[in-house]
């Protein structure tokens, strides 16, 4: 456990906790962790996995707090209910496909004004996500950056890892793929990064219809 980046081994360090996080005109739970020294922080939107906003995803928000960013984990289902049972895969699928995509886009984006209007926030937001939701990552990359590259980023960086770690390797190397867990894990993150190169050209329309940007170019100029 001593090797894990950014363990939590003294929880004064830090404060966490739920807040309710406006968007779309309403709001949705989000967990937020933070350094508890005062001081100018970037921040950063940690997406859920397809899960949910579950423990995990809390913990990596609080391991992201410890070495000096602003966390926000904003729970994407709260609208519809998340998962009954997050290990039957039956429960999960109709929830995570059931999630629109212009929804999840809008609390990402409010994740990110949340941080920038944190105290002393740099004004510098990043996202990190997994998995089949790696797909918001791109989106969120995407709009954020005017352009398809935001979502080019995230999503060769998956794929590259993706071939990498299902290469054969000597006896008695440990790989990821070796489980199906592992397999859906890798490769349905490298579909979901397809999907998201391609769902951006719609996330970058929607974010200038929707957020004062003005198409030009192929692009969607920053307000």
């Amino acid at each position: 456990m001593a090797n894990v980046p950014g363990l939590v081994t003294d929880p004064g360090r830090i404060k966490g906790g739920v807040i309710a996080l406006p968007s779309g005109g309403g709001t949705i739970a989000a967990y937020v962790a933070r350094p508890h020294a005062a001081g100018s922080y970037p921040g950063i939107v940690v997406i859920q996995e397809a899960f949910g906003l579950v423990d995990h995803i809390c913990d990596l928000a609080r391991r992201f707090a410890n070495i000096g960013y602003n966390a926000v984990a904003p729970a994407l289902y709260w609208r519809r209910g998340a998962p009954k049972d997050p290990d039957v895969m039956e429960q999960v699928f109709p929830v995570m496909f059931g999630l629109p995509d212009s929804e999840a886009l809008q609390d990402l984006e409010a994740a990110a004004d949340y941080l920038n209007a944190m105290p002393g926030a740099t004004g510098k937001v990043g996202a990190i996500g997994f998995c089949v939701l790696l797909l918001a990552t791109c989106l969120l990359g995407a709009w954020a950056m005017r352009s398809v590259s935001g979502a080019l980023w995230p999503a060769v960086g998956w794929i590259v890892a993706s071939f990498v770690l299902s290469m054969p390797v000597s006896s008695g190397s440990v790989i990821i793929t070796n489980s199906t867990a592992g397999k859906w894990y890798l490769y349905g993150g490298a579909v979901s990064a397809l999907a998201g190169i391609a769902l951006s050209f719609g996330a970058l329309s929607f974010g200038a219809q929707s957020f004062g940007g003005r198409v030009r170019g192929g692009g969607a100029r920053p307000r």
